[in-house]
């Protein structure tokens, strides 16, 4: 398990949604996701790999979550200096 479990059967508490940042929260899954993207494009692993892409799905579904509540334009640079970080 990188970040993700395979059964998590806690619920979400949405009371939180006007303490949490959305952007913070996307930003941090879409990090999430390139580093689970490098790892199934580069382990030599097999299982590390099946792994990532399992978590992979999972962190998607997260995205796709948050997308719906973020700030677009924040996010946007968060992104591209996210990029940039994992392009060295």
């Amino acid at each position: 398990m990188f970040f993700y479990k395979d059964k998590d059967t806690t619920p979400f508490d949405h009371r939180l949604l006007k303490i949490l940042n959305p952007t913070a929260c996307y930003l941090k899954h879409y990090e999430n996701m390139l580093y689970l993207r490098f790892i199934a494009e580069n382990s030599d692993d097999r299982l590390e790999r099946h792994q990532a892409e399992k978590e992979m799905r999972i962190c998607q579904r997260k995205l796709d979550y948050w997308a719906r509540l973020y700030n677009h334009d924040e996010a946007l640079k968060g992104m591209q200096a996210l990029k940039q970080k994992w392009r060295k």
